[in-house]
């Protein structure tokens, strides 16, 4: 999403992440959540099975039932 743009402007960069926030909000919203529910909703999965500050993500994953990849 962020990658090297050379030279972007960092202010262009927060405007997307004010673009970014304001979809998240309107989810939230119409979802029917609390930015509080959300916060703590992403800090138990953060304890739980870490955040995005290394960048790394899963590329698959299998289920114990299925071992077919997902």
């Amino acid at each position: 999403m962020f990658a090297d743009r050379g030279g972007q402007d960092p202010g262009d960069r927060l405007g997307e992440l004010a673009d970014l926030h304001e979809v998240l909000a309107a989810l939230t919203v119409t979802l029917g959540f609390s930015d509080e529910k959300v916060h703590a909703a992403a800090h138990h999965k953060r304890m739980k099975r870490g955040g995005f500050t290394l960048r790394l993500w899963l590329e698959e994953a299998t289920s114990v039932e299925d071992t077919t990849p997902i």
